[in-house]
């Protein structure tokens, strides 16, 4: 189930994870990061679901980094935290998230083609 989140429910997952890492120095960031999992339609005959979402959402937070630091830390928590909540849980095996992050970060992956690595990731 894609689930649409809001800026409050990206800066409680900040707080409750890396509050004293780092601090917000881009609200904007975090508002191109919701905008763009809102998308209904992110291409001709692609169907957006959880996963897409969930990595747009990561995507968006290591290219546009909105915190001052620990962005890939926030991304790896926002992929799961949203996955758990739309309800699709994911297990990934030690160092994919990283690597997801990694990759999304660098732009070696597209975020369709993190959205089918998540894809596999499903309980």
């Amino acid at each position: 189930m894609k689930l649409n989140i809001d800026e409050r429910w990206l800066l409680e997952l900040q707080e409750r994870y890396v509050p004293e890492e780092s601090h917000l120095v881009d609200f904007t960031a975090l508002a191109a990061a919701i905008a763009r999992h809102h998308t209904a339609g992110p291409r001709v005959g692609y169907e957006p679901d959880a996963a897409w979402a969930a990595a747009c959402l990561a995507h968006t937070v290591v290219q546009l980094t909105p915190m001052a630091s620990r962005n890939e830390l926030f991304a790896c928590v926002v992929t799961f935290s949203y996955m758990a909540a739309a309800g699709e849980a994911i297990h990934a095996k030690y160092g994919e998230i990283n690597q997801l992050v990694r990759d999304a970060q660098s732009g070696a992956a597209s975020v369709f083609e993190l959205a089918d690595r998540i894809r596999t990731w499903r309980v």
